[in-house]
């Protein structure tokens, strides 16, 4: 019996080989936002032969065909959901990586309201929210800002002829020999003809 998105594969022509089934049985019985990595490893369990590449591969078909989408949540890794369960936002528990899904039609109202104050219309966004537990936020925040404040410690400590280095192109200190040269505005087109 095949699942929801294999269904959706075979409606929008997508080739299902034995391994994307499989890939496709994981994302079906998935109920939280797997990773790359996780599915992988969920489907290795199915068929060793799967490589992470594969995995790979058939998120991006999926994505691109608007049947998966892709969230961030500041762990450096891409998620994945199935698109179309409803408008939802997320909430990431900073300490435990949690992710806890969360829908307020206030939140909706009030970014319309925005975008017309600006005078555009809302299409479509996309919230996630980074939080600490009421009881550990204060902790979390104090070592976060010792971490900053050690950070800039840091680049007080570095020497002049490393400053130079790590200067910003375009600032006083940024050595005018690294400087980007400026490049010609004029292309060629793929017939070889030059246009400005």
């Amino acid at each position: 019996m095949s699942g929801r998105l294999e269904q959706l594969c075979q409606q929008r022509g997508i080739r299902i080989s034995e391994q994307r089934r499989a890939i496709l049985h994981v994302l079906d019985t998935e109920t939280g936002h797997p990773s790359a990595e996780d599915v992988h490893q969920r489907v290795a369990v199915l068929d060793s032969r799967i490589s992470l590449a594969t995995v790979y591969r058939m998120l991006n078909i999926l994505s691109d065909a608007g049947l998966l989408s892709r969230v961030e949540f500041g762990d450096g890794r891409a998620h994945y959901e199935q698109a179309g369960d409803g408008h939802h936002e997320h909430l990431v528990d900073v300490e435990t990586g949690q992710v806890v899904e969360f829908c307020d039609n206030a939140i909706e109202s009030l970014l319309r309201e925005a975008a017309k104050r600006l005078g555009y219309r809302l299409l479509q966004y996309k919230l996630e929210l980074f939080a600490a537990s009421e009881t550990t936020a204060d902790a979390f925040i104090d070592q976060h800002r010792a971490s900053e404040r050690g950070y800039r410690q840091a680049l007080d400590a570095v020497t002049p002829s490393d400053h130079a280095r790590t200067a910003l192109p375009g600032s006083a200190s940024y050595p005018s020999s690294l400087a980007p040269r400026r490049r010609s505005t004029r292309w060629r087109n793929r017939n070889g003809a030059v246009r400005a």
